[in-house]
């Protein structure tokens, strides 16, 4: 039976994306809170460094805060350039950084905005991700939309007279090297998406306990709960057969489990453990990195104790010393090593060099570099890539390569 509940949960812009499909998060996480453990990662320590770092160059602020390394300076200070001339494009055009507005859907909450360009008949938007992981998309993107809302709002902007909007991320780091992504919305694309937003957000403020759970993939990926959600692990585990065949306690801390040979299971419920895979690994490192945050807070947890690694490869500490010793044994010429950066090593240094490749030059460097082919691999039907025909590969190949997964 549905109830109203006074329970108060945040809708966040920039957890958009997860609560318009999962709508059940807000009101599971306000209601798990005590499950989640409060630590920040090097990633988002990072990335609210380089927003920092940002707004300090955006405002002629003299930089008080820690070192910046030479990395996190050349992309910031690209989107720092970025910013500024669009702001320049058109004289009289005001220039937003890192301010915080009312949410259009929720009064009492706020959104800081990084960057935003306006003029009475314009308005552009632009979001700085620091983050190299995941390539955010504009296009669609619900966090954009309702930084355009409020700074429109709360800028006193007339929206039926913006002839200009643009909304654009801005991720330096983007592994597919596709830095800028650019959004420009019709008017109904615009009020289409925001009516959604709205409507979605008052719904889970009204009813926050009595809505449906979404656990997929992009929608789990950077909920604090995902790690204890049982959404998630219910919609994992379903999607397996009965492989367990017995359970066995060998003592307080041990549970073996004896699966079956894979060549039991019918083709149907072998497909269906592999379609799940990448998803089931990821859940349980994130049930193992979640249990190491509760070690971490001193809680015991029984069966399971903390341990040091092996630890990384050994390294010399000083080179120079040990090279002197290893030369009256060893000949010299065994004990240097000189290898080549890669071609993509080679492309990062030649992007920060200081005078640019020719285009002559770069021809060159293209016609030196090889691409072994692929290898026959498993994947879904979804997947845009072409089917080969497995017929015209022979078993014996297939096994050396090793790489059907």
């Amino acid at each position: 039976m549905a109830s109203s509940s006074p329970l108060l949960v945040k809708l966040r812009p920039s957890d958009a994306h997860r609560w318009m499909r999962c709508k059940a998060s807000p009101g599971y996480i306000a209601t798990n809170l005590e499950r989640i453990p409060v630590q920040s990662t090097k990633y988002s320590d990072e990335g609210g460094l380089a927003h920092e770092y940002a707004k300090a160059l955006l405002t002629n602020e003299p930089w008080t805060g820690e070192a910046i390394e030479p990395e996190m300076h050349d992309h910031v200070v690209g989107y720092v350039n970025f910013v500024r001339a669009m702001h320049q494009k058109v004289p009289g055009r005001r220039l937003i950084v890192e301010s915080k507005f009312p949410l259009f859907y929720l009064p009492n909450g706020t959104g800081i905005v990084d960057a935003a360009i306006c003029d009475p008949t314009s308005l552009h938007i632009v979001d700085l991700k620091y983050g190299e992981g995941v390539s955010v998309e504009a296009v669609g993107n619900e966090q954009l939309a309702i930084y355009f809302a409020n700074v429109a709002k709360g800028a006193n902007l007339d929206v039926s007279k913006l002839v200009n909007v643009s909304m654009t991320i801005y991720q330096p780091r983007a592994r597919d090297n596709r830095y800028v992504r650019r959004w420009e919305p019709t008017a109904v694309e615009l009020d289409t998406l925001l009516y959604q937003i709205s409507e979605t957000a008052q719904e889970i403020q009204m009813l926050p306990l009595d809505q449906m759970f979404c656990p997929e993939d992009s929608t789990c990926q950077f909920c604090p709960a995902k790690s204890f959600c049982e959404a998630r692990a219910g919609e994992l585990l379903s999607e397996l057969p009965e492989v367990v065949e017995d359970v066995t306690v060998v003592d307080a801390a041990t549970v073996e489990a004896s699966l079956p040979d894979p060549k039991s299971l019918s083709l149907e419920q072998a497909a269906r453990v592999f379609l799940v895979k990448r998803s089931l690994i990821s859940w349980l490192e994130d049930v193992e990195d979640y249990l190491l945050a509760i070690h971490a807070t001193g809680q015991k947890i029984p069966g399971t104790k903390v341990v040091l690694g092996k630890g990384g490869h050994r390294a010399w500490t000083d080179e120079d010393a040990a090279f002197k010793v290893l030369k009256r044994f060893v000949d010299r010429t065994k004990l240097l090593e000189t290898k080549l950066v890669s071609p993509a090593k080679a492309e990062k240094l030649l992007k920060s060099a200081e005078s640019p490749i020719t285009a002559r030059s770069q021809n060159k460097l293209d016609a030196l570099i090889t691409k072994p082919g692929g290898s026959p691999t498993l994947v879904s039907e979804s997947d845009p890539r072409d089917a080969i025909d497995m017929s015209l590969i022979g078993i014996e190949d297939l096994n050396e390569n090793d790489s059907l997964i």
